[in-house]
């Protein structure tokens, strides 16, 4: 028989476990905290937990009215979220430059209708390297709660009809969906990895493990040694999860299981309220944090991207400053927004509240229709500034086609003279779009073509990376190994995977670690080299370019616009050093017949490698060669390959 459930102040001390976790993770303070984003893994199942004894408690006293339900989510959320998306944009308006303004305008919009989950996934992947820039990328799982907290009442209102009020039932079917839910997840981390990270039918499992939970305790089904037990087990799980991670491993996939089954058990193991981890969990600097865990999520990533815009330099000091401030921020609006509102002490009338709430929405969506319709307020600037920013887009837009995709290589994207049969192929990831126009340059001079196919972070070796990478080499490399007319392939890459993350990377679909990794891909790049050969094809590597230290129209835009001066170019040495390794690799391959580019010896002649060449942005990044670049790359090319074409 239902009753309704006591305050537990263990689960405000899991929601500071929680928080904690996620807060270490982006505020990088501690090693371990590397697999931190498992926080919202616990915080999914909390919230199912909750809600469930909620909507399960209501409907068994006959008492559960959807309309309430609805408004008491959006009064107890929706207020905070609200004034942190305000003060975000007011900051931006300050210290953003045009084009982050105009995205946090975007994120913004769909972060305050619940929908940003959508739009990340269309646009981010979350462990990649643009997704510790995006002003609002925490805000996914915040949308990702709000669409199950829409749909899922629904769900058991409709189940406790079908059931008549049968608990036992209503429990199997939820565990079947569950089931379903984290099947489709773990299918889809490997078949669509963005969608499974971000949207509700891949996640809802994780809400879903509360709201079992609920049921069964509900139930009276958990056996005291099992209660007993789950403590030790919660903390091993967790702990596991924490070391077992890696930046390889498919989420959430079946690893989401271990923070979700550490969650739930915390939860059974607060049954107990005497054990040492129960009294830990209710002390009163883990109910702190727990109470303030919703505002704290709110600020914490505001804080850090602001920081991480503003200073040149990111230090251990300023991210435990931003963790500091990020707590302050969290008390001021869980003391003067989130309490006072969801007590009743401001606003009490429902039709006033709604009210005020729907105007100050209405006015966030107008103000971000004005930023990204003005391209990010640039007249916010002057002219000098929004010159230099204009070298983020010198990129050679007119091959963005010849990207891969899973419909196969296109050997109709050609490069160069377009009367020409084109005997080259080229392959690579970005950083050969990037050189595209210099090739396309180079190759008309010369009255050649090419074939131009690149992924974007797809290494260009058989057998490496993730499956959509080894479909993208493997379906060039065989077209290119069946095709007579070509002759010379060239490969271009940043040349970079192989080296992050202490070497891990996927070879043959098992992931490689440290020296295992390296050795595999000295393996495996001489056997993409080797089989070119004998397939009757020239084999061209080109060097990777280095790095400037930050990215260098934004960074110049900033000293115009802010007086700040950020350093920018990188020693030779450095970039010597980085690559050691794959410079070794590239000797010896060139002792086999492969012909070896370099685009940066000119440009590092002097032992330091320039982020300005003649007064311009080298990069439209950090990395990644401007277009107005490319007459002076086709040259080091033409000179270097003039024999070949």
């Amino acid at each position: 028989m239902s009753h309704k459930m006591a305050y537990r102040p263990d689960i405000d001390g899991l929601r500071a476990v929680a928080i904690l976790l996620v807060c270490i993770f982006h505020f990088r303070l501690l090693p371990i905290g590397e697999a931190g984003f498992i926080g919202v893994d616990i915080f999914f199942v909390i919230s199912g937990f909750l809600i469930t004894r909620i909507i399960t408690d209501g409907l068994s006293a006959g008492k559960f009215r959807l309309g309430t339900f609805y408004y008491r989510r959006v009064r107890r959320l929706y207020p905070a979220m609200l004034v942190v998306l305000v003060l975000y944009l007011l900051a931006g308006w300050i210290l953003f430059l045009p084009a982050l303004f105009e995205e946090l305008a975007w994120e913004t919009l769909f972060s305050s209708i619940y929908g940003i989950n959508i739009y990340l996934w269309r646009s981010v992947n979350y462990f990649g390297v643009q997704a510790d820039s995006k002003p609002l990328l925490h805000m996914w799982s915040l949308a990702v709660e709000e669409q199950f907290y829409l749909f899922y009442p629904l769900f058991l209102i409709g189940l406790y009809r079908l059931c008549r009020g049968r608990s036992g039932q209503l429990l199997g079917i939820v565990v079947v969906f569950m089931l379903g839910s984290f099947a489709l997840g773990w299918f889809a981390s490997y078949w669509k990895p963005q969608a499974a990270f971000y949207l509700l039918p891949t996640r809802a499992w994780e809400l879903m493990a509360g709201g079992v939970l609920a049921m069964v305790v509900q139930r009276g089904l958990l056996p005291k040694a099992f209660v007993r037990l789950a403590g030790p087990a919660a903390v091993l799980l967790l702990g596991a999860a924490m070391v077992l991670h890696h930046g390889q491993i498919a989420f959430p996939g079946w690893f989401a299981a271990l923070p979700v089954l550490s969650g739930v058990l915390f939860i059974v193991a607060g049954q107990d309220m005497h054990t040492p981890l129960s009294r830990l969990l209710s002390s009163r600097p883990m109910v702190f944090f727990g109470n303030i865990s919703y505002p704290l999520y709110l600020v914490h990533w505001p804080v850090k991207i602001i920081l991480q815009d503003g200073f040149a330099e990111d230090t251990l000091i300023l991210r435990a400053l931003g963790f500091g401030l990020s707590i302050l921020l969290a008390a001021v609006i869980y003391a003067c927004v989130e309490t006072p509102v969801r007590t009743g002490r401001w606003l009490p009338a429902p039709q006033r509240f709604l009210g005020l709430t729907a105007g100050l929405q209405a006015g966030v969506l107008a103000v971000c229709a004005l930023i990204f319709t003005t391209q990010g307020l640039p007249e916010r600037f002057d002219p000098q500034v929004r010159q230099v920013l204009s070298y983020t887009s010198d990129a050679p837009r007119e091959f963005i086609g010849c990207e891969y995709s899973s419909g196969g290589v296109r050997f109709d994207c050609i490069v160069g003279d377009p009367d020409a049969v084109p005997e080259t192929l080229l392959i690579g990831d970005s950083h050969l779009y990037a050189l595209s126009g210099a090739l396309d340059l180079m190759l008309r001079q010369q009255g050649a073509s090419a074939v131009l196919s690149f992924a974007y972070g797809c290494l260009p070796v058989r057998d490496a990376g993730r499956f959509q990478c080894r479909d993208f080499v493997r379906d060039v490399f065989a077209r290119a190994e069946n095709t007579p007319q070509i002759k010379t392939v060239l490969i271009a890459s940043a040349w970079t995977r192989p080296y992050s993350a202490g070497g891990s990377y996927f070879y043959d679909g098992v992931l490689l670690q440290g020296a295992r990794g390296l050795k595999m891909f000295e393996t495996k790049l001489a056997e993409t080299v080797v089989r070119l050969q004998q397939a009757g094809k020239a084999v061209i590597l080109v060097d990777p370019m280095y790095r400037a230290r930050h990215p260098v129209p934004q960074a110049l835009a900033r000293a115009a616009a802010f007086g700040t001066q950020w350093p920018l170019d990188m020693p030779r040495a450095d970039y010597d050093a980085q690559f050691a390794h794959l410079f070794a690799q590239f000797e010896v391959l060139q002792e086999r017949g492969v012909r070896r580019v370099s685009l940066v010896d000119d440009l590092c002649r002097s032992g330091t490698c320039p982020a300005l060449w003649n007064g311009k942005p080298v990069f439209t990044d950090a990395t990644h060669m401007a277009r107005h670049m490319q007459g002076y790359f086709a040259q080091v090319l033409a000179d270097s390959l003039a024999d070949m074409f």
